[in-house]
């Protein structure tokens, strides 16, 4: 699934920051995100669209190897335009097929943006983190999820939860699915009465399933830090998980057995 089969070309390229990367503040996150990567180790951003959230990381160190893989290659051109030093692959990120990490740095995070990992149903973020589990040098993976408090707080089902934002105006509302997941119905408007990004289906993501799907392939969550996404104070919560020792010590049989499972779930 190609995101401007969601959203539509319009959106992305040059239009990407002005409307769907508006929501983001990428300078907090970035904060965020840069005390928790370890030193020597590479920070690829999964789906990074047009390379804001890597531009920023960029602007605050020298020190960390970046790269990103996105399927648009209208948004790839505009991120080697903003760091022309980072592994920027054409790729679809549920198979990184093409990703090649070998060299230096040795050691990778790979990091899912809420945004991205809410417009995959479960299958697909299955097969996303079984395609991470096939590069050794990916020892982290990064994900972010709402934080249960915000969630009940801002969300009733079937009822919009609108937020004024700096560039824009945010509507969602959630509701359940045939197949039993909460979907999430969103649009953003940045002047006027008809909005600029209209989603009718995306999906709820909980720590618990993340956990649990992220777990087929061979992942243990180690660390919950809270973290924001938007300009709210501790919007969503950033999930770390580290392969799993015993899981690998199993032997690649069992490894592949697993990967197979996540993938055909």
């Amino acid at each position: 699934m190609r995101p401007d089969d969601i959203f539509g070309p319009a959106v992305f390229g040059s239009q990407y920051d002005a409307t769907f990367g508006a929501l983001i503040d990428y300078a907090r996150l970035s904060d965020v995100l840069l005390e928790e990567v370890p030193p020597g180790t590479g920070f690829l951003d999964l789906a990074c669209g047009t390379g804001r959230l890597l531009e920023e990381i960029r602007a605050r160190t020298a020190s960390v190897s970046l790269g990103g893989v996105d399927l648009v290659e209208a948004q790839l051109e505009i991120a080697r335009g903003r760091v022309a030093d980072a592994r920027l692959i054409l790729d679809d990120v549920l198979e990184l097929s093409r990703l090649e990490l070998s060299g230096i740095p040795p050691r990778w995070v790979g990091h899912a943006g809420f945004g991205f990992l809410n417009l995959l149903p479960a299958v697909q973020r299955c097969r996303l983190f079984a395609a991470c589990a096939r590069h050794d040098g990916l020892q982290e993976i990064w994900v972010e999820v709402w934080s249960p408090d915000h969630q009940q707080t801002r969300f009733t089902s079937g009822t919009w939860y609108e937020h004024s934002m700096s560039h824009g105006f945010l509507r969602a509302r959630n509701r359940r699915s045939r197949a039993g997941e909460v979907e999430i119905e969103f649009q953003f408007f940045v002047g006027g009465s008809s909005p600029v990004v209209s989603v009718q289906q995306m999906f709820e993501v909980s720590r618990s399933e993340i956990e649990a799907e992220a777990g087929r392939s061979g992942w243990r969550l180690v660390r919950t830090i809270p973290c924001t996404y938007r300009r709210e104070p501790d919007s969503h919560l950033l999930l770390v998980f580290s392969r799993d020792r015993s899981y690998a010590a199993a032997g690649s049989e069992q490894a592949a057995e697993g990967v197979r499972r996540a993938e055909n779930a």
